[in-house]
């Protein structure tokens, strides 16, 4: 019904019952709106047939409004300057440290791990009010919602591409492996027989032909089948401190659980695989302030993890 109504008015010509209203004379109307005299009357005659009553009564001291003009003229005033307020707000700027909004973000447990546990600290200092929620699911799992706008931003190891969203890569680190520190191979060079006498504990890749994953298996030749599969990479240190297996997880990963396991990381040359986390967004939120200083801080944080230093390494 609204949208029917709307599509049957130029709301241009509530400007002039406005300014008819407040200043009382045709001339001076006309004068202010930078219109003619006879853009005004033809104006005021539109909206005359659209609400059916004349409005205004012309006399010596001017237009005079009719009741039902009374009766609606500090609505037009309202929606008015609602319309205005809307209209500027693009330029208006993001304060973090008075804005109070939640951002849903959609990612896995080593984001959350490294992201949540570091970034807190960040907003609870500079923007006491903004709050992080997470959505349950990985990015990809979640696009309708980046879709609909209830979820904001997803981080994600998949690569992604479409023409409704942005996809940017924020993280790229090279995978290692990690060995307990009672290991028999803690002291040799790496080979690849290693993955033949030891089992690999690695994150269940998901169905997805450029799974990181899948392609470090393939490039090794490791028996897929044989390898021990767990739904998070967070989980790897523990059990390879646990037993003989060799882990496979992210550089930042080995650096955090050496400080809590027994480990011991074995860092690869330049032709071992590499991952990259990517950062989705939908383009309704390209130019949202809010949603730029969000991505800005994921973006800076990230790369400052690029210093971080191992306990251990072989």
């Amino acid at each position: 019904m609204t949208t029917k109504i709307l599509r049957n008015i130029d709301l241009n010509l509530l400007v002039v019952l406005q300014a008819i209203y407040e200043i009382g004379h045709l001339g001076k109307v006309s004068k202010k709106l930078n219109l003619t005299q006879s853009a005004i009357s033809h104006s005021l005659a539109r909206l005359r047939d659209f609400y059916g009553d004349p409005l205004f009564v012309r006399t010596k001291a001017g237009m005079i409004p009719t009741e039902f003009t009374k009766k609606i003229a500090p609505s037009v005033s309202e929606a008015l300057t609602a319309i205005t307020k809307t209209l500027l707000h693009k330029s208006s700027s993001f304060n973090p440290s008075s804005e109070s909004r939640e951002f849903v973000i959609a990612m896995g447990e080593f984001f959350d791990f490294i992201l949540l546990t570091d970034i807190h600290a960040k907003l609870a200092a500079e923007a006491p009010n903004i709050r992080l929620k997470l959505a349950k699911g990985f990015g990809l799992e979640n696009i309708e919602g980046m879709k609909e706008g209830s979820i904001h931003l997803a981080l994600e190891w998949l690569p992604f591409s479409s023409a409704d969203f942005m996809s940017r890569p924020f993280i790229h680190e090279r995978c290692c492996l990690i060995l307990n520190k009672g290991h028999p191979l803690v002291d040799k060079s790496f080979d690849m027989s290693w993955f033949h006498q030891y089992r690999l504990v690695c994150v269940n890749p998901r169905n997805h032909k450029n799974a990181p994953i899948l392609n470090l298996i393939k490039k090794f030749a490791i028996d897929f089948d044989d390898t021990l599969k767990v739904q998070s990479m967070m989980s790897i240190p523990q059990i390879v401190a646990e037993s003989s297996h060799i882990g496979l997880v992210t550089r930042s990963i080995a650096a955090r659980a050496s400080k809590y396991f027994p480990i011991n990381m074995v860092d690869m040359d330049a032709d071992f695989p590499s991952v990259s986390g990517n950062l989705i967004w939908h383009h309704s939120m390209d130019q949202d302030e809010g949603h730029k200083w969000l991505r800005k801080i994921i973006f800076e944080h990230y790369a400052a993890l690029k210093n971080i230093p191992f306990s251990e390494s072989v």
